[in-house]
């Protein structure tokens, strides 16, 4: 009986000079995907990453080698009793295989192999082992080639899924905003510009309503957090002259009142470019209004470097900062 080793060699005859041409580690030759772009190629570790296509390939690499060795022995020797050892581990690869399949959503395959692990039961020959196992192999590949995958450029895979993209003070300050975030990430990631934009100015919304109850901002009409962006920004620019206007003693020191009144001259200032540049062409049918990547980067790094500045001053969803700045630093 021709062993799994040579079925392996069989199938992928310069398999060990390619593993150590391309290690697993390092990128993989590039591959593109069946009616996927032909000039987008992606790289088989790169789908692994993301996609637990990687199990799905052992997977598939480990059934075929079954296939391969039962198929090969019944052309040479015709269908032969297959050991209860070996059909044991056949189902063990089964089950592994189904596990892969299940976790990457590849339905028709996990049916397929379940309903081979019973079929198990009652094969008993190699040829018909060996045919049920390439109907199996037939089936994960339908799944494969059903799908598309997307490739996540080497210098993009750090705004990828990452819970706390702006850091852990901005994580902890705006709870609110971290669906946003993480989505602006994920959208930078995938190259898709505009929707990185859309999110960040939903992000820098949550921000804005912080601010504003930092600075007890306070409508008669409705309550803040129905509020439009420019009246908001409207009432925090009344509140920064209310500071310019305030006595100096309510300052322990002068240097204290100037760092205020500039910080927040800022943070408002910043608020309203966001504004006028970006929030109110994204959020509506702007033809103008798309971003390509260099751009959405140019966004992503100005709104991270805004609400990291608001987190490092102690403002945050669930306190506020003194009237008045102290050297405490103390919020309230």
């Amino acid at each position: 009986m021709l062993d799994a080793s040579a079925a392996k060699r069989q199938w992928f005859p310069d398999y060990h000079a390619v593993s150590a041409r391309h290690p697993r580690s390092n990128d993989a030759l590039p591959v593109c995907l069946w009616k996927e772009n032909p000039n987008r190629l992606v790289s088989l570790w790169d789908i692994v990453k993301e996609f637990n296509v990687g199990e799905v390939v052992m997977a598939l690499y480990d059934t075929k080698t079954w296939a391969d060795t039962f198929g090969l022995q019944t052309y040479a020797e015709g269908p032969r009793p297959v050991s209860a050892n070996a059909k044991r581990e056949v189902q063990d690869c089964l089950k592994r295989a189904k596990t892969a399949c299940t976790k990457a959503h590849f339905d028709d395959a996990s049916l397929k192999l379940e309903l081979t692990d019973l079929a198990l039961d009652s094969l008993t020959d190699s040829g018909a082992i060996g045919t049920e196992l390439r109907n199996v192999v037939e089936t994960i590949l339908y799944e494969i080639h059903s799908r598309k995958f997307i490739k996540i450029a080497a210098e993009n895979e750090e705004y990828l899924d990452q819970e706390m993209l702006f850091g852990e003070a901005v994580y902890t300050a705006f709870p609110s905003a971290t669906r946003d975030i993480k989505a602006s990430g994920n959208c930078l990631a995938t190259e898709n510009g505009t929707a990185c934009v859309f999110h960040l100015m939903r992000a820098s919304e949550f921000a804005l309503r912080a601010l504003a109850r930092d600075r007890d901002v306070e409508f008669k009409d409705k309550p803040l957090d129905e509020k439009e962006w420019g009246h908001i920004l409207g009432a925090l620019e009344t509140k920064v002259s209310a500071l310019r206007s305030a006595d100096r003693k309510c300052w322990g020191h002068p240097e204290l009142r100037d760092r205020q009144i500039r910080f927040y001259n800022e943070v408002v200032q910043e608020l309203r470019s966001f504004n006028d540049a970006w929030r109110r062409h994204v959020s509506h049918a702007d033809a103008l209004a798309f971003y390509e990547e260099d751009d959405a980067t140019g966004v992503f790094k100005h709104v991270r470097k805004f609400i990291e500045k608001l987190a490092a001053a102690s403002i945050s969803e669930a306190s506020t900062t003194a009237q008045y700045w102290d050297s405490s630093g103390e919020t309230k």
